[in-house]
């Protein structure tokens, strides 16, 4: 799959050589970024359903000229991303129970809250050429990822209803038992005590690909969009797939 993309980048960054401006042009030594991202994104699993969920970074990337006659670019640079989701899991504690998602609704409203803080490190490598006449430059790129989970964790709320509550209050357990089995829960996704096995314990180091196109307006706005895949696993038979919408200024 990636040979084939790095191919089909090759050839397109070769067609459209023709459009390119000289190296005489603006910015063709490089450039620098500060960026905004916008990570849509999933945990794909081998089998069973994918998981969604959204991802927010910034950083900075810079540009280096690799050629006095090609205007082509190794672009690398560091961002700081904050994932999360949160999932109703009504219909999970039901089947787990072996009752109705409709009797568990009426005692309690249970959803998981999974938030991540990782650090990247994209690596790509990129072409520019300039539409003639216009203040407009594409560029297209392509190239690997390397990313570390800083920070992971994952949060189990009850959520009780009234009649949950009281259901509780007659019980027979005391207080201190009621806060132990169904208080809110927070779990560390990089310890293997809290998830309970290696196969559950997320990784801390990810490697994936990404290809994907920018526009430079006026060689100073960016706008762009990417997408890409882990070649590493977050957890046993689980890799993200990530889509990127992108805002930046250049200078």
């Amino acid at each position: 799959m990636i040979t084939k993309l790095t191919i089909i980048a090759l050839l397109l960054m070769t067609s459209i050589g023709s459009f390119a401006q000289s190296s005489n042009d603006t910015n063709s030594d490089g450039w620098n970024t500060i960026y905004f991202q916008w990570n849509p994104s999933s945990f794909v699993p081998d089998k069973g359903e994918s998981e969604s969920f959204t991802g927010l970074s910034i950083g900075y990337n810079k540009a280096f000229s690799l050629s006095h006659s090609l205007p082509l670019y190794i672009e690398t640079g560091l961002g700081v991303q904050y994932s999360f989701y949160s999932k109703d899991i009504t219909e999970d504690v039901a089947n787990e129970l072996g009752v109705t998602k409709t009797s568990i609704a009426t005692l309690l409203r249970p959803e998981e809250k999974v938030k991540m803080f990782s650090a990247k490190i994209p690596i790509s490598l990129a072409y520019t050429f300039h539409i003639p006449d216009t203040k407009l430059a594409l560029i297209p790129y392509i190239g690997v990822d390397m990313r570390l989970n800083i920070i992971g964790k994952a949060k189990a709320k009850y959520n009780w209803t009234s009649n949950g509550l009281s259901r509780l209050a007659q019980s027979g357990l005391t207080q201190k038992q009621i806060n132990e089995q169904f208080g809110d829960k927070e779990l560390d996704l990089f310890d293997k005590n809290d998830m309970g096995s290696d196969a559950a314990t997320w990784n801390r180091f990810q490697v994936g690909w990404h290809v994907g196109l920018k526009a430079c307006i006026n060689n100073q706005f960016l706008i762009g969009a990417s997408y890409g895949t882990d070649f590493s696993e977050i957890a046993q038979k689980v890799k993200i797939h990530t889509a990127t919408l992108v805002v930046g200024y250049c200078f």
